[in-house]
This record gives C-alpha cells, structure tokens and sequence, in this order.
C-alpha cells in the first residue's frame, strides 16, 4: 500500500491507497480491430489520522472538493510511482 500526507479542513492527515488501476488511454487510430476504450484510472483510498489509525470521523469532513484534490492526487502519484518502476 502507498501512503502520503495530506489534510482536511486544515487538519494533518495520511491518505492510504488501497486499490490502483492506472490509467490506459483509448486507442482510436489503425484498423477499427485493434482500437480499444480507455481503461482504468481508478482508486480507492482511506484516511488515517497522523499515527496511521482509520480516521472515519474525518472522512466525514471530506468535502465534494476534499475528495476530487485528492483523487487527483492519488492518480498523480500513482502515475509517478509506475513510471518509475
């Protein structure tokens, strides 16, 4: 499991990403066989408090915008982390 520092509603927490599918972009262009959809770019993530413990009373903090910031983020560095392996 990957692991980094964020917040929510200006308090210090660990965001925890359970489940990764990166992110694979359609292919459009050759013979109409071989185009495919985008697939992937998902996650599932949860919220620890600073000692590393489920916080689910923070997660209910967690506004519409909380949530887009840091799928992005979680998406971002996922991203990073498989480019370099």
């Amino acid at each position: 499991m990957f692991e980094f520092r964020s917040t929510i509603s200006g308090i210090p927490c660990i965001i925890r990403v359970i489940h990764y599918d990166k992110y694979i972009p359609a292919s459009v262009s050759g013979l109409p066989e071989e185009s495919y959809p985008a697939e992937g770019g998902t996650s599932d993530w949860e919220v620890l408090d600073r000692l590393g413990g489920r916080a689910r009373w923070l997660e209910q903090k967690l506004t519409t915008n909380d949530r887009e910031r840091i799928d992005e983020e979680v998406m971002d560095r996922m991203e990073n982390l498989c480019e370099e392996e």
